[in-house]
């Protein structure tokens, strides 16, 4: 199935891995991605280095799509069928 959702390149996103607007399949004839991505550093911070982790806590995303809102969808699509 496509998602008809607009798509984050996540170029330089230190949680793309976890949104879906990034891991999401794209459509193959059409599909919209963002200009620039939506995350940004708050404060202008750069991201803390610890070890080999990155500390995102710093890291602001208003559009993330995470696990919780993958499951509304799915529960909405349940309930339109």
């Amino acid at each position: 199935m496509s998602s008809d959702l607009t798509k984050c390149s996540g170029l330089e996103c230190p949680i793309k891995e976890s949104c879906f607007r990034f891991t999401s399949q794209a459509e193959p004839l059409y599909q919209s991605y963002f200009v620039e991505i939506p995350g940004k550093w708050e404060d202008d911070t750069e991201p803390i280095n610890s070890g080999c982790e990155k500390v995102v806590k710093n890291w602001k995303c208003d559009m993330y799509w995470g696990q919780q809102n993958e499951n509304i969808v799915n529960y909405i699509q349940e309930i339109m069928k």
